[in-house]
C-alpha cells in the first residue's frame, strides 16, 4: 500500500495533514500524473510532475510503520500492478 501526505503551509488545503493510501494513478501527459485518495468519502486528486522537485507531498509504502519512499518507485510498482507492495 502506498501513501501521500501534504506538507508545509499546503496541509490543510486538501483538508487534511493525515497520511491517505492513495487510490489512483493516472498518467495526464508524459510529465504529470494525477494520483487520487479519499478525503471525507469522495475522492480528490493532486497533481504532479515528477521531473521537478515535489515539495509539497510526501510519499510512503507499508503499514504500520511507514517507510519513505520515492515518487517514480510508486509509479515503477504501480505500473506493474504492485500496488499492495
Amino acid at each position: 500500500m502506498y501513501y501521500v501526505r501534504a506538507t508545509g503551509d499546503n496541509r490543510y488545503a486538501g483538508g487534511t495533514d493525515k497520511w491517505l493510501k492513495i487510490r489512483s494513478i493516472r498518467e495526464i501527459s508524459e510529465a504529470q500524473f494525477e494520483i487520487g485518495a479519499i478525503i471525507n468519502d469522495q475522492e480528490r486528486f493532486t497533481i504532479v510532475n515528477p521531473k521537478n522537485r515535489i515539495e509539497h507531498l510526501e510519499f510512503a509504502k507499508g503499514w504500520p510503520g511507514l517507510q519513505p519512499v520515492g515518487f517514480y518507485s510508486i509509479l515503477e510498482n504501480w505500473e506493474a500492478g504492485n500496488t499492495n507492495e
